[in-house]
């Protein structure tokens, strides 16, 4: 399957990077690849993560390694990644429990 990234994704990894590369571009640049890595693995098993109908319908969740979690969804043929989140984050926060539901 192929990954599309939300722009909330893709504006996540350019956070992601500059947090990480404030400290050091190339483990900023590890970082982003260990990300990518795990999209990849993830595109040949889609339904490895857990549902997470609590948060979105049809919302799946894939932990990569060491610090972050994909959130998304199988559409047809591809995987649309709504966010990356690393573990710090309030998940809630980012989907809060008002929201509407797909």
């Amino acid at each position: 399957m192929r990954i599309v990234l939300a722009p909330s994704a893709r504006d996540e990894l350019a956070e992601i990077w500059s947090y990480i590369a404030a400290d050091s571009p190339d483990a900023a640049d590890l970082a982003i690849e260990r990300i990518v890595e795990g999209l990849d693995r993830l595109a040949l098993f889609p339904r490895s993560g857990r549902p997470r109908n609590e948060l979105a319908q049809g919302l799946r969740s894939y932990f990569i390694m060491p610090r972050h979690t994909v959130y998304y969804r199988i559409v047809d043929d591809r995987i649309e990644v709504a966010h990356v989140i690393h573990h710090a984050r309030d998940v809630p926060k980012v989907f809060p429990p008002d929201r509407e539901r797909d």
